[in-house]
């Protein structure tokens, strides 16, 4: 086996992000899974600057329904108008973005069921996300954080699960990222240091320069083959499927609930295009061996 690495995290986080989905939308709904103090929001703030997309982050497990929209009665009708509140109007009306859920896991029933609908239809309320704003969840596995809740199985089954513990074991990378801390470390200290003497005075003069890239130009590229791509992975699930047609529709307890990552994803019908999906955008993107089975191993179909 390879030795893993970083850059393989921002491919995948690439394959995520630039891949169509459903009705003109873009992005794979993944939720990336990991023990606390891993890294997951820096590393996808530094992902989205790396391709030139703004980066919110909604900390979901801190937050109640109150704080993302309102319901109001509308005089003289039946219907509730839905207003969108302050922050969370920003975040809808920003394309090219990625919306990091953060603390996905410490979210209650009610909070995962609204992200659901943020997640699968781009939509909160009546208000719709921009097609390039894509959502991405990170959580900490139950047991391992803060008081996590177990996922809503509903929810659970309609996203893609990367376990990044499993694919970028923290014992590997203590010197790289031992590397990365002292680099923080001194730029830091050259930050306060012309901030005491009045040569600067914005410390964005201290931030990593990032080579240019054009997301639009990516979509484009994508989109050329993608129809093709798609086309061929179909064909390689359906068969799979036929060929093992007991792999769909397992017998689940209804008042089953997830305890591990393991138990997250379980195949269905939609299973069968969403494993195209990710078996496409794998080519498509190029990704490793090891990033192609972190990618599809827990989606449901391929799961199995």
């Amino acid at each position: 086996m390879s030795k893993p690495n970083k850059s393989e995290i921002m491919q995948l986080l690439h394959a995520v992000t630039f891949t169509p989905n459903e009705g003109g939308k873009w992005g794979i709904p993944t939720i990336l899974w990991s023990d606390v103090g891993f890294g997951k929001s820096s590393m996808l703030a530094q992902f989205a600057k790396s391709v030139g997309l703004d980066m919110f982050a909604i900390i979901l497990g801190q937050l109640d329904q109150s704080d993302m929209k309102m319901d109001l009665p509308v005089e003289g009708e039946e219907y509730m108008r839905t207003v969108i509140n302050g922050d969370m109007q920003k975040v809808m009306e920003c394309p090219n973005s990625i919306i990091g859920f953060d603390e996905y896991s410490e979210a209650d029933d009610r909070m995962q069921s609204l992200s659901m609908r943020l997640l699968l239809d781009r939509m909160l309320g009546s208000t719709k996300l921009p097609s390039t704003a894509v959502p991405i969840c990170l959580a900490n596995p139950v047991g391992k954080g803060c008081g996590a809740n177990q996922i809503q199985r509903p929810v659970g089954n309609r996203l893609t699960h990367v376990d990044l513990d499993k694919w970028f074991p923290a014992k590997k990378h203590v010197a790289e990222w031992s590397a990365y801390g002292r680099k923080t470390v001194e730029k830091e200290a050259a930050m306060m240091l012309a901030f005491t003497t009045g040569e600067i005075s914005d410390i964005a003069d201290y931030e990593d320069v990032v080579e240019p890239f054009d997301p639009d130009a990516e979509r484009m590229r994508v989109a050329k083959t993608w129809a093709q791509e798609f086309s061929r992975a179909f064909d390689v699930v359906d068969a799979f499927v036929k060929a093992n047609p007991d792999v769909l529709h397992p017998k689940i307890d209804k008042a089953w609930r997830p305890k591990n990552i393991d138990e997250l994803a379980f195949p269905t019908k939609r299973s069968n295009s969403k494993a195209s999906r990710v078996l496409a955008a794998a080519r498509i993107h190029g990704l490793s061996d090891r990033m192609k089975r972190a990618l599809w191993e827990r989606h449901g179909l391929l799961h199995s």
